[in-house]
Formats: structure tokens, C-alpha cells, sequence
């Protein structure tokens, strides 16, 4: 199973795939601004729909995001040292990729399974670019906290999630893709979620 938008998917050209994503991005407004269901013409997956309710009913500002600083240094380290193993094994596994990710305008991160990001792997960009909308270690990828994300939905539905720019319920990923992946234990426990997330600017162009 996978959460990925069908109707996007199913768009062959990136004029098609812009017109949507507006369509897209005036539902999610109408439902802000005026509370227009998101049910009232479905143009993402009910998970994602479903989701933008939960946020707002959460009270998750979706024009400013509040995860940059959630995080104090004792639990980020707590964190880590608990999730020890795995980290070192996926940090070698970006450190043999490095030449890959240096040149890709992406970012590729490892949340735990309440979403928090305890490592990072940035490309060939800048800092700013992303660390702007909290993709940074410490920074928090909960619905209850910022609302709609990939890193969210993949801790919720146990699933690979790819969510495209207005689909994120913060207003500034608007021109982001972003897909996670779940990591399980062999007991079948949720481990985390590794990401990536792309600036993709033409999104909803």
C-alpha cells in the first residue's frame, strides 16, 4: 500500500499536473479561509483530506511553522542515543552515497517514530533553503505540530507517502516533494521514517 495522489499520477504532462495542483491549492484555501469541506470535490487521497482536518481541528497555524525550536538539546540527545544502531547503520549508508546526495537538490533524513528528524543528509544546496521550513535535526514532522507531511502520514499509516507542494498543509512547502518510507523493526514496530524532500519549483505553476 502507498499514499500517493491517483489523480496526479495519472497526468501525463506538467501543464496538466500544474492545473491540478492549483485546483489543489485553492481547495485547501477555500477550506482554511472558509471551511469548505476538502470532501466536497476530493482532489488529494481521504488520507490527506482527512489529515488537513485533523490539523486544523489540532489548531497548527499552516502560514507559520512552530517545529524549529520544539526540541531541547537533553531530548534530541536522548533521542539519538536510543536510536543509536540505526543510525549508524544509515549514516554509512548516506556517507557511501555522499557524491550522489551532494548533487541532488534534495535533502535525505531520518525521523523516529514521532516524527522528530535525528539525522540529516543535505545536497547541493543552500542551508537556508530548506532549514527555513524546519527540515533540520530536531526539527518535529507531527500533525499535531505542523500539521499534514509526508514524515506525518507515514507515522500514522505505517506506509510510503509522497505528498506534492500544496498537499503539505504548510502553506511554505508549497514547492516541495516530498516522499517517506517506513523502517520496522522485525517484531513489525514502527523504527522511523527516512525521507526525502526536493524543491521542486515548479509546483503549481
Amino acid at each position: 500500500m502507498s499514499i500517493i495522489n491517483s489523480m496526479l499520477s495519472a497526468l501525463t504532462t506538467d501543464k496538466q499536473r500544474g492545473a491540478l495542483l492549483r485546483r489543489i491549492d485553492a481547495g485547501k484555501d477555500a477550506f482554511l479561509r472558509r471551511g469548505v469541506s476538502p470532501f466536497d470535490k476530493l482532489l488529494v487521497e481521504p488520507e490527506v483530506a482527512e489529515s488537513w482536518i485533523a490539523s486544523k481541528q489540532a489548531g497548527v497555524n499552516p502560514y507559520v511553522l512552530e517545529n524549529m525550536d520544539v526540541t531541547s538539546s537533553e531530548e534530541l540527545a536522548e533521542r539519538r542515543h536510543a536510536n543509536r544502531a540505526l543510525l549508524a547503520i544509515i549514516g554509512k549508508t548516506l556517507e557511501k552515497h555522499a557524491d550522489v546526495i551532494e548533487k541532488m537538490t534534495s535533502v535525505v533524513f531520518f525521523a523516529d517514530a514521532d516524527g522528530m528528524v535525528l539525522l540529516l543528509a543535505e545536497g547541493g544546496v543552500t542551508n537556508a533553503a530548506f532549514r527555513q521550513f524546519g527540515t533540520r535535526v530536531g526539527g518535529v514532522w507531527s500533525e499535531e505540530v505542523t500539521g499534514t507531511s509526508a514524515i506525518a502520514l507515514c507515522v500514522k499509516h505505517r506506509t510510503l507517502i509522497q505528498l506534492v507542494g500544496p498537499e503539505h498543509f504548510q502553506v511554505s512547502m508549497q514547492d516541495h516533494l516530498t516522499t517517506a518510507a517506513p523502517i520496522f523493526a522485525d517484531d513489525g514496530a514502527l523504527l522511523g521514517v527516512i525521507a526525502t524532500t526536493t524543491l521542486h519549483n515548479k509546483v503549481g505553476s
